[in-house]
């Protein structure tokens, strides 16, 4: 008696993974009986779907077969319907098909145990939810498995597995069916816009890793790992070819070729390699460290970096991670990091403060003009150069100090009166939305020195909401920005892969739910005191300079009927992610969920409609509901809050 495997070829479908390929070959079926065939299939470029194994000249199902040639070809062509859809065409995407669906099936051994409830853990990620590299990296199982070989199971129930779960669980799994391993969940990386000076980072060695380019999702390879730094394209001539690395008509600096007089070069040596920014990269100092990249990811959630091959006009930096577990999944990925920079004689010391370009006067920042050209700030601020204050400017008035209340660090218990974290702020004419409460506009920001950004102006944008004139709006500001202090890291993150959201059927791409926040900002008394007030009459007026809320801006409202079903679902999960966390809106309709084109990992001029970024905002009647009491009586709120966020995204019911 031996076992045999069947497998299943199937052809990576447009659209199926954000990332990786998934598997070739998957381990779907398992039987145990004589071998009368053991050959196994190949994939064939004719055959979408192998022949199965035989046994006892007898075919064995692999597993459901993929969608029709019919939906197979709606699919292929969703793309292009897509961006049809949002640039005003006809074209509606409400009824395309899915693309994003669990498609393969594993099949149970015979008198296997049953599956319990108190299933395998497997690979997750920091949300404690189900997570899969690929969409291929999803099952059905039975959680009955047969009596006997060829026999139903006892009872058709059927849940989601994840392939790590799988593999934890041990019954008929088998590595070698797939590509590879599977990759552990790695946190992507905005496209970045903060920097500090050069000779900053070489001199400071607990200075953040800042100006790091995602390197994208498939890394399979995590033995050696590299971080590909972002040009400083104002060091350079010509934008274009700083990017592109050599220009064939580049003449500013000869190639110089190193002579080693013991083994003196012979014939023409390939000069392209001896160019000025590559020869630089000889002169990066040897601390290097080395890497042990061997873990999954079960309980802490630990990201992990891939390799990829470095492009002309990009820095290269070696790091190392840390083995150790940690809570803060991103305080494992910055810490014991070595940046290696470059020696640059024109690399800039310290920012005087404040720092503003004599080209561009201090009143243009007001103006909307201005402030398209700057970046939109999508990082974290590294905690250090955190703004404690805000010199905060209005057009035709003096400029007015804040400080800040939320988010509170450690260094909050004793500061340093001598040298606060001072950042400016503009208050711009640039709307961005206003409701009955406040507004919000895009605001240029100027952070604490040495902290700058990339760009002529060294300024990125942030959203700035501010209440009006009554003591309920200001205290709904309040209360925003005290949630937005208690959103757990990972809320503001975005993963490579999938995860799984009961009661969702279909994976969904690991996104940031919420905005990030850049702090919670009350202006500064006569007396020198800054007073975060809660008012308990509601309908009084209220005079006085209101509280400032920095974050993150995530784009537009969005018109549920011209995003697909798969965009529909994705949607849905930000909202049932909240209530995982205990989160209640209160106050949840489509112009609160915000979208913009993406990935927020590509750079503006990359980013696509079809590949769109969500983000639900407005919080100031939220709560987060804390024990168990509370929770039970608000259970009823939850569901209602789900079913209207189904209904106002055109979801059918048991379709999500």
């Amino acid at each position: 008696m031996s076992k045999v495997v069947a497998y299943r070829v199937v052809k990576r479908k447009p659209g199926a993974a954000n990332s990786a390929t998934a598997p070739t070959k998957a381990a779907i079926s398992s039987t145990t009986s004589k071998v009368a065939n053991p050959s196994i299939a190949h994939e064939t470029s004719s055959k979408r779907v192998s022949e199965v194994v035989t046994t006892n000249g007898k075919h064995v199902p692999a597993c459901d077969l993929d969608p029709s040639k019919e939906e197979q070809m709606q699919i292929d062509d969703r793309s292009a319907k897509r961006g049809k859809g949002r640039e005003g065409n006809s074209q509606s995407n409400a009824d395309l098909p899915r693309s994003r669906r669990i498609y393969l099936t594993w099949q149970r051994m015979p008198g296997e145990r049953f599956m319990h409830k108190a299933r395998p853990r497997g690979t997750r990620t920091p949300n404690g939810l189900m997570w899969g590299h690929t969409l291929g990296d999803f099952f059905w199982v039975n959680r009955f498995a047969p009596e006997k070989s060829g026999e139903p199971p006892l009872a058709a129930v059927r849940t989601v597995w994840s392939r790590s779960m799988l593999k934890e669980w041990g019954e008929g799994y088998d590595e070698t069916a797939f590509e590879g391993p599977e990759p552990p969940p790695r946190r992507r990386r905005p496209w970045p816009v903060l920097r500090v000076p050069k000779r900053r980072m070489e001199r400071d060695r607990s200075t953040p890793l800042l100006g790091v380019i995602d390197e994208g999702c498939d890394n399979k390879d995590g033995r050696v790992k590299f971080y590909k730094i972002r040009p400083d394209i104002l060091e350079e001539s010509d934008e274009e070819d700083a990017l592109r690395g050599c220009n064939e008509d580049e003449d500013e600096e000869p190639m110089m070729v190193p002579v080693d007089p013991n083994n003196p070069a012979h014939g023409f040596p390939y000069s392209e390699l001896w160019a000025p920014h590559i020869r630089d990269a000889f002169t990066i100092r040897d601390a290097l460290l080395t890497i042990d990249p061997q873990f999954m990811i079960k309980r802490s959630g630990v990201a992990d970096l891939s390799r990829e091959q470095q492009k002309a006009g990009a820095v290269v930096a070696a790091v190392i991670e840390d083995k150790r577990p940690e809570d803060d999944v991103y305080a494992a990925m910055e810490r014991n990091v070595v940046k290696l920079e470059f020696e640059d004689e024109e690399a800039q010391g310290p920012l005087p403060e404040p720092f503003i370009p004599k080209s561009l006067p201090h009143e243009s920042f007001f103006e909307p003009s201005v402030v398209a050209q700057l970046p939109k700030l999508e990082e974290f601020i590294p905690e250090q150069y955190f703004p404690d204050e805000l010199r905060v400017f209005r057009k035709g008035k003096d400029a007015v100090t804040f400080k800040r209340i939320l988010p509170q660090f450690k260094r909050d218990a004793t500061p340093d009166a001598l040298s606060p974290r001072v950042g400016q702020l503009w208050m711009s004419d640039s709307m961005v939305g206003f409701g009955s409460h406040s507004k919000v506009i895009r605001a240029p920001l100027a952070l604490p020195p040495p902290l700058t950004a990339y760009g002529p102006h060294h300024k990125v944008t942030v959203a700035a909401k501010t209440a009006r004139g009554l003591a309920s709006a200001r205290n709904h500001l309040r209360n925003e920005a005290h949630i937005f202090a208690g959103f757990p890291r990972h809320l503001q993150e975005e993963w490579c892969g999938y995860n799984h959201v009961p009661p969702i059927k279909h994976p969904v791409p690991v996104g940031a739910v919420v905005p990030k926040f850049f702090g919670y900002y009350v202006p500064v008394d006569s007396d020198g005191q800054a007073v975060d007030r809660l008012y308990y009459n509601y309908d009084v007026r209220v005079s006085g300079l209101s509280p400032i809320l920095l974050m993150e801006e995530c784009g537009t409202p969005i018109e549920p009927e011209n995003f697909s079903l798969d965009d529909r679902s994705e949607c849905y999960s930000l909202i049932l992610r909240l209530h995982i966390e205990d989160i209640l809106h209160n106050s949840l309709y489509t112009r609160n969920i915000l979208w913009q084109p993406g990935p927020l990992t590509k750079p503006p001029e990359q980013r696509s409609r079809r590949t769109p970024s969500f983000r639900i905002i407005d919080f100031g009647r939220s709560e987060n509901i804390e024990g168990e009491d509370m929770l039970r009586s608000k259970r009823f709120s939850f569901i209602t809050e789900r079913g209207s966020a189904q209904k106002q995204l055109l979801i059918e019911e048991f379709d999500y």
